[in-house]
């Protein structure tokens, strides 16, 4: 069976985006859209996996993707020449290649997968992926023949009738890597873009009969990235995926419209969201948690029945055990809450380990840092924290203790204790001065 070898083309110039980062390096669904292709890659990879690309791109390959291998195009002149840049690093001898692209990143992993399994079985040369488009202008067309594939016109080389041809390129195939680069050589430039583009290998094939195959995906799957008004639509697109995907599986999303998720967020049945929620990348809710309206969460594991909100931050490197109660406008940072616990309104709690029944009073804060490094604060089971406390760490404070309202704590706190720190009240007579004001 023959080696599977990818692709990865990633050099363009970004102009239309208008940004000094690579198109590739942006985000969809908090997820860089090179991460997405490089995925697929892994997943389906038996040889090496190549990206084609800028610089720039390169250095974000080499610090993310520890076993790609990378190729710098300097000079922008079609797919064929980025392909062929791969050329002397790529086998000859029993290998396929698979062709994606960095700014196309809703390509399905079933897709390639059955892109591979059927140029198998059919035997052909190459296959490539199509589809079908109600407004088909700007892609290029396939003009085909008995399942096989005749030759790919771009938009601005077609004529009145091919226009009409609702069979659309997408750009991605799978190619024998002999014939693809004896064959490369052969694209030319002869169109009116100037450039050499890699899916005329379809027409040399056809002409030597050994045609390429097609077949097709959802439009949406293929769809790619060449400005910011593209990545906003493409954005949108990929929220209501995921969302409605979310609603089918028993989620409660008021608004969805107004809700925001990411690539790998994992929410359980009955959980109930309400609008203007910010759920960013590595967030994992369980069962029947209802988190309310504004709240902004990152990189956290929320448990069962919690309630979380409204306003309230929830960063990474946090854990909320079962049935713990989050309030307005606190935020927690790297921080683990016992169940049964609860931190209602107005507190920060960083760096801490929270046991099991604890009550955080409002506007009491952990504070963590000194100057120079973070410093963990512990509270163990059943303590009874009061309103606006300064818990000052490396602290413990040990089970079934109280600590009064308005308390700086900088030390230690037994079990079972009463821990009460504040200046004595001073009431004095006020002086009147009964000429103040006139």
């Amino acid at each position: 069976m023959k080696k599977i070898s990818f692709v990865i083309l990633a050099a363009g110039k970004s102009r239309r985006m208008m940004s000094s980062k690579s198109k590739v390096l942006h985000e969809l669904g908090d997820k860089v859209l090179l991460d997405y292709a490089w995925d697929i890659a892994v997943q389906n990879s038996t040889s090496d996996i190549f990206f084609v690309c800028s610089p720039q791109v390169k250095q974000y390959v080499n610090k993310n993707y520890k076993k790609a291998k990378t190729v710098i195009q300097k000079n922008q002149l079609g797919t064929a020449h980025a392909v062929e840049c791969a050329k002397k690093y790529i086998s000859k001898n029993k290998h396929d290649v698979v062709v994606l692209f960095g700014d196309v990143p809703l390509i399905k992993n079933s897709t390639i997968k059955k892109l591979i399994k059927f140029n198998r079985k059919s035997k052909s040369i190459g296959t490539i992926v199509s589809f079908r488009s109600d407004k088909p202008f700007g892609y290029g067309r396939i003009i085909s023949e008995n399942q096989y594939v005749k030759s790919v016109v771009e938009e601005s080389d077609t004529n009145y009738e091919q226009k009409k041809i609702n069979l659309c390129n997408s750009g991605i195939l799978i190619c024998d890597s002999k014939y693809l680069f004896e064959t490369i050589k052969k694209i030319s430039n002869k169109n009116n873009q100037k450039e050499r583009f890699l899916t005329d290998i379809c027409k040399i094939a056809y002409n030597e009969k050994k045609p390429f195959s097609y077949i097709n995906c959802d439009e949406i799957e293929v769809l790619g990235v060449n400005s910011h008004l593209q990545l906003t639509s493409l954005e949108e697109k990929f929220q209501n995926i995921y969302k409605n995907k979310l609603i089918k599986n028993g989620v409660h999303l008021i608004r969805p419209e107004t809700i925001t998720i990411s690539h790998d967020t994992k929410i359980a049945k009955n959980v109930v969201i309400e609008p203007n929620t910010i759920i960013k990348s590595g967030v994992k809710i369980a069962d029947s948690t209802k988190i309310f309206g504004g709240s902004y969460l990152e990189n956290c594991k929320i448990g069962k029945k919690c309630k979380v909100g409204p306003y309230a931050r929830i960063r990474p490197n946090t854990i909320l055990n079962d049935y713990v109660k989050v309030g307005n406008y606190v935020e927690i940072k790297n921080s683990k809450i016992g169940k049964f616990s609860s931190i209602a309104h107005l507190s920060y709690i960083g760096d801490a380990e929270i046991g099991n029944n604890v009550n955080i009073g409002a506007g009491t804060i952990t504070c963590n840092y000194d100057g120079t490094k973070k410093n963990r604060t512990i509270i163990k089971k059943n303590v009874f924290i009061g309103s606006n406390c300064s818990l000052i760490a490396p602290l413990k404070i040990k089970q079934n203790s109280i600590i009064g309202a308005g308390s700086v704590v900088d030390k230690d706190v037994p079990p079972n204790s009463l821990a009460l720190e504040r200046s004595k009240l001073v009431l004095k007579k006020r002086k009147f001065n009964k000429n103040k004001g006139k």
